[in-house]
């Protein structure tokens, strides 16, 4: 069974995502808010689609497929990591399983991001 979503928007980069002080690293608040709003979106979509996470130990496909509004575009690999974040917990218990997949990335007007997870 696959799990699929379509967000209205991009993940923030890696780079815009995290932020370094004295302390360590951190995940600035525009990313939380992303991280937020990602998983209530996925709360809706799973209940809706009826998908029970995957749990650990079992790998499987994450599918992405970006779509941006014009040829100023993060670099998709580095939009991966909070994306990964946002789901890890909902729609999968760890991400040592999971194999990413950056399927497609398309200039069409306008910006979103759709991701399919497929158990192996």
């Amino acid at each position: 069974m696959k799990f699929k979503i379509t967000l209205p928007f991009l993940p923030p980069s890696v780079n815009h995502a995290y932020a370094v002080r004295k302390q360590g690293m951190y995940m600035k608040r525009s990313a939380k808010d992303f991280v937020e709003e990602v998983q209530l979106l996925t709360k809706q979509a799973l209940k809706k689609q009826k998908f029970t996470k995957i749990p650990a130990g079992n790998f499987f496909v994450m599918e992405v497929y970006f779509t941006f509004k014009n040829k100023r575009f993060p670099d998709p690999n580095n939009m991966l990591k909070i994306l990964i974040d946002a789901f890890e917990g909902f729609v999968f218990e760890n991400d040592k399983w999971l194999l990413p997949r950056v399927m497609d990335a398309k200039i069409t007007g306008k910006n979103s991001t759709t991701i399919v997870f497929k158990p192996l």
